[in-house]
């Protein structure tokens, strides 16, 4: 189980020991710590930057002229991503000193065909908040309403891109462990701390106008395997991609971002240890979802786009006929 420090410490708000401190006391406890990792260890030594000037290099066509203010100075940077700025535009600079683990790069003076440069515009993937490694797509561009002014370090300015995750070899005998929630409990009687639980309005009934009973059913045909499965209905949602402080969130933690949906659910489970799944109401012939074991021979193809050959052990969750997921496992 990983578990980011961070979220802990909102959990328990008087928590001022440090990561280490922390994980010492909950491998005492019986919550061994395997691993301690910074998560963006870059983002302290970079800083929010705004574009002033960029000219093409004179001699090399893929490359740029940057001049940037990093609160109080301006300075000139190479750079070869193809999104850089107009003017007024808001980037992150490493500058020289700083260290870039995730591509093993320490930043240093660097002269290309007569031009030096002294420091580096910086992807999500070199400041290690995204995952595939490279330098990706593109420079990050910060969005024009972001507050930060030049200089602010990048851990200050933008939420989850600085972090401390602790990996955590949970045993059978402590499933409360297997969400943030859990592991705030114990921290908080560990340092004999108040913990704050987080606070959600129960869904309604009834909203808007329209009813969960109109727009969706469930019926568990093994209760043994299944004593219950919840169901809510969210309408009106634009699917699109997640904001950055969810997206750095679940990368720390090792999820993949798919899209806000997606994301929320895998969010709670991270919190509460409860597995979860969104279905789109348009593909649910009458909104049905049935809870049964697997018959015999019976397939159905994940989210992976593997068609999988089911055992009759297996739990399903279904429209009342095809398979839609793997009952906490996969869709």
């Amino acid at each position: 189980m990983k578990a980011s420090y961070t979220w802990l410490r909102s959990l328990v708000p008087g928590l001022d020991a440090s990561p280490a401190e922390v994980g010492e006391r909950l491998t005492r406890s019986g919550l061994e710590v395997e691993e301690l990792v910074e998560f963006g260890a870059a983002s302290p030594q970079a800083v929010v930057a705004v574009v002033q000037k960029v000219d093409k290099h004179p001699d090399r066509d893929r490359l740029t002229l940057v001049t940037v203010d990093r609160g109080g100075a301006t300075q000139t940077v190479l750079c070869g991503a193809p999104n850089v700025p107009a003017p007024g535009g808001k980037v992150v600079l490493a500058p020289v000193g700083a260290h870039l683990p995730a591509v093993g790069l320490t930043i240093t003076p660097r002269e290309i065909a007569g031009v030096t440069s002294a420091g580096m515009l910086c992807s999500e993937q070199e400041l290690g908040l995204a995952g595939g490694g490279g330098k990706g797509d593109g420079i990050l561009v910060l969005p024009p309403d972001f507050a930060a002014v030049a200089g602010t370090p990048l851990a200050k300015a933008l939420p989850g891109s600085h972090d401390f995750i602790f990996d955590i070899g949970v045993t059978p005998n402590r499933p409360d462990a297997l969400g943030h929630v859990g592991i705030a409990r114990e921290i908080a009687a560990l340092f004999e701390l108040p913990f704050e639980a987080p606070e959600a309005d129960a869904p309604s009934r009834v909203a808007d106008g329209l009813t969960i009973d109109g727009l969706a059913s469930v019926a568990i045909e093994d209760t043994e395997r299944c004593p219950h499965y919840g169901a809510a209905a969210v309408v009106g949602v634009t699917v699109g991609p997640s904001p950055r402080w969810l997206r750095y969130r679940l990368e720390s933690l090792g999820i993949r971002s798919i899209s806000n949906v997606v994301d929320v659910t895998n969010l709670v489970l991270l919190e509460f240890g409860q597995p979860m799944h969104a279905f789109d109401l348009d593909r649910l012939p009458g909104g049905k979802i049935v809870v049964r074991r697997a018959r015999p021979g019976e397939t159905m193809v994940t989210l992976d786009d593997v068609e999988r050959r089911l055992d009759p052990d297996d739990l399903l969750i279904t429209d009342g006929e095809r398979g839609v997921a793997l009952a906490g496992v996969m869709g």
